[in-house]
C-alpha cells in the first residue's frame, strides 16, 4: 500500500501505514514537525485490519485510490486535526485519574465481521471514552458552526450519508456494536514492535452516546443559539442493524478491490462530494487528496476548471523526501 505524503515548506515527506523510521532535518518551524510526530504512532500496525471505523464511510473511489496513489497533505489543511489532537492529549494526561473513576479512555480494538462469502475481516475501532458507571460512550469532535447548527436538527443525524451528522451516528453505533462484540480483541502496545492482540470477550455495555463538539470558528461568528462547546445526545442504531450495515459496507467496498484506475470505481454521490445547492462539490477542491492530485476522472470530467485548494501543493513522486525505511 502506498501511503500519503505531507508537504513541509516545499519538501514532500511520506507517512506510512507502518511506523516510520524518522530522519528529520531542520525545517525551521516546529508545528509541521509536531504534525508529523502525531502521525508516528500508527494504532493498527500489523493487525491485518480491512479498515478503521471512520474509513468505512469513505467513498470507494477515495478508499481505494488512497491505497494505490501517492497523495499529499499540507499542514495548512490540518487545523481541525491539530485541535482534535490537543483534546485527545488531555485524555492521555488524565487517563490514570479517569481509570480510578471507572472510565475507559482510548482503548483500541479490532472486531471481526463475517462477509456473505464466509470471509472474516477485521475492523479497527478506538473510542474516546466510556463512563462505565453510567454506561455512556463519549466522543469529542472539532467542527465549524455549519455542522454544529445542523446537529440541532434530529433529522440531520439520520439517513447516512444524507444527514449532515449521520456519519457521527454511524461511527458511534459501530463503536457500541464493537464494544459489545464477544469476538473483539484488544490491542496492547499499539503502534510498536511489541504490539499484541488479546481476546476480550466481555461486553462493554453502552446505554447512550454523547458527543461534545468544539465549534472551531465560534469566536469569528458567535452564531446565535450556539455555545463554544455543544453537547449532543446521539441516536444509535441497534447492534443488530449496525452489524448488518458494517457487513454490507465492507462487502461493498471489497467488491472494488481489483480496481486499479479511477475509471473502474463508482462515482462519488452528491452526498459524498458534499454538493451544494448548485451541485458544485465542497469536498473535492478542499478536502479530497485524490482530486487534489488531479487523479480523479470524475472531478476532471464533471467540474472542469474548478480551482483546487490553494494550500495544497502538487509534486511528482521523484521529489519525495523519504521519512522512513521501506
Amino acid at each position: 500500500m502506498l501511503a500519503g505524503l505531507i508537504n513541509l515548506h516545499g519538501q514532500h515527506v511520506r507517512f506510512a501505514d507502518i511506523v516510520p523510521t524518522y530522519k528529520f532535518e531542520d525545517w525551521g518551524q516546529s508545528l509541521p514537525k509536531l504534525l508529523i510526530f502525531s502521525r508516528e504512532k500508527i494504532v493498527y500496525r500489523n493487525t491485518g485490519i480491512f479498515c478503521s471505523t471512520t474509513q468505512l464511510m469513505t467513498p470507494p473511489r477515495i478508499f481505494w485510490l488512497q491505497k494505490q496513489l501517492e497523495w499529499y497533505e499540507s499542514p495548512m489543511d490540518q487545523q481541525a486535526t491539530y485541535l482534535g489532537t490537543k483534546t485527545h492529549l488531555l485524555f492521555e494526561q488524565s487517563a490514570a485519574k479517569l481509570t480510578e473513576m471507572g472510565w475507559l479512555t482510548e482503548v483500541p480494538y479490532i472486531v471481526p465481521i463475517t462477509l456473505p462469502n464466509g470471509e472474516i475481516v477485521w475492523i479497527g475501532l478506538m473510542f474516546d471514552s466510556v463512563d462505565q458507571n453510567t454506561e455512556t460512550l463519549f466522543d469529542y469532535k472539532v467542527s465549524k458552526k455549519y455542522k454544529a447548527l445542523k446537529g440541532k436538527d434530529p433529522a440531520e443525524w439520520l439517513n447516512w450519508p444524507g444527514g449532515a451528522c449521520s456519519d457521527w451516528m454511524i461511527q458511534l453505533s459501530v463503536y457500541r456494536w464493537g464494544l459489545q462484540h464477544p469476538g473483539k480483541r484488544k490491542i496492547l502496545n499499539e503502534g510498536t514492535d511489541q504490539m499484541t492482540l488479546v481476546n476480550d470477550p466481555t461486553p462493554i455495555p453502552i446505554r447512550r452516546a454523547i458527543l461534545d463538539l468544539t465549534v472551531k470558528d465560534y469566536d469569528k461568528h458567535r452564531p446565535q443559539g450556539l455555545k463554544p462547546i455543544e453537547t449532543y445526545s446521539v441516536p444509535l442504531m441497534s447492534p443488530a442493524d449496525t452489524e448488518a450495515w458494517v457487513t454490507a459496507r465492507v462487502a461493498y467496498l471489497s467488491s472494488f478491490s481489483s480496481a486499479t484506475r479511477s475509471e473502474e470505481l463508482p462515482d462519488c454521490t452528491p452526498g459524498e462530494i458534499w454538493a451544494g445547492k448548485d451541485g458544485r462539490p465542497k469536498r473535492c477542491p478542499d478536502f479530497c487528496p485524490i482530486s487534489k492530485l488531479e487523479s480523479c476522472h470524475q472531478f476532471i470530467r464533471d467540474f472542469p476548471g474548478m480551482a483546487l485548494s490553494s494550500s495544497t501543493s502538487q509534486c511528482s513522486p521523484s521529489s519525495v523526501f523519504e521519512l522512513f525505511e521501506d
